[in-house]
């Protein structure tokens, strides 16, 4: 059997350093200068991404959220939560939210929703707000730019500072011991098994334990880098392992990285830089975990100013 001189099947990727007349194929197989809108199977094979169309037009909108169920889509527009309908059409959530990204977070069908000015809860497709507590030194649990939900409590981070609700009653906290200050604003709260992902705009740390009060967490700093604010996204993986279990996958400056369970972060991708006019600093950003005919592909869009 003859093998072959070249191989035009099986495509390596992209290559856009080497210049157009030494990017030759090889016994490997081929490289191409440019490929916008395909994918490159296991197989080497180029197949086309799907396309799209628009489902609902609207002005300035952002935070778009759908439930674990996908049967509840929510969206901020002109400062408005609003909730998609299967008609494409929008209905009204709750009026003068703001203009700041919303975050939310779903528990046991309960949606809880908060960005800087407001916080509240969506249950049986009614919006809730947190009420006032009467027991001495509880007040009403603060929100922030970024919420989790991890062991029985609620983590709500504004600018620098992580707040935590009581155990099991999400909606107040004690004003005496219910926070932990972070070097700089905190761009991300991602809980696994073991402990919380934290990431601000300077670091990324792993807060190992099961509660703040009880049993105290052990912080360890994982990454010398900040994680991009709104990049982290959760995913469920068996590492390898053979057992499903929860990670975390964000973006910083070095690439995007998963965070394990065990606090061990992969580095999916190497390092790259954003050239832009001005400053090309990336201020906040939004990611998805997109299934694209079998391929798991991670998409983040950035805001950069």
């Amino acid at each position: 059997m003859t093998e072959p001189f070249l191989d035009f099947r099986y495509c390596l990727g992209v290559d856009n350093v080497t210049p157009v007349n030494k990017l030759l194929p090889t016994k490997k197989g081929f490289f191409v200068q440019k490929a916008d809108n395909v994918d490159i199977n296991d197989d080497g094979e180029l197949l086309r991404r799907e396309g799209f169309i628009s489902a609902y037009g609207g002005t300035k909108i952002h935070s778009i959220w759908a439930n674990e169920d996908s049967d509840l889509v929510l969206f901020v527009e002109d400062g408005i939560l609003k909730k998609f309908n299967t008609d494409l059409s929008s209905t009204i959530i709750l009026p003068y939210v703001g203009d700041s990204r919303m975050e939310y977070v779903e528990i046991n069908k309960i949606v809880y929703f908060s960005n800087e000015q407001v916080i509240g809860f969506i249950k049986d497709g009614e919006v809730n707000p947190f009420s006032t507590p009467t027991e001495k030194f509880k007040v009403r649990m603060k929100g922030g730019q970024v919420i989790e939900y991890y062991k029985a409590r609620l983590y709500a981070a504004k600018d620098n500072v992580i707040r935590y609700s009581d155990v099991l009653d999400l909606t107040r906290m004690d004003e005496r011991s219910d926070f932990i200050q972070m070097e700089d604003r905190v761009t991300m709260i991602k809980g696994v098994r073991a402990g919380l992902y934290v990431g601000t705009r300077k670091k990324v740390h792993f807060f190992l334990g099961d509660d703040p009060v009880e049993s105290k967490f052990v912080t360890t700093k994982v990454l010398d880098v900040g994680a991009y604010e709104g990049s982290a996204i959760k995913v469920i993986d068996d590492w390898g392992r053979g057992a499903e279990e929860p990670g975390v996958m964000f973006a910083t400056p070095y690439g995007v990285y998963v965070g394990r369970d065990d606090a061990l972060l992969v580095q999916l991708t190497p390092n790259y830089s954003v050239t832009v006019t001005g400053t090309g600093i990336i201020t906040r950003a939004t990611a998805i975990i997109k299934d694209d005919r079998g391929f798991n592909q991670y998409l983040m869009v950035a805001e950069i100013s």
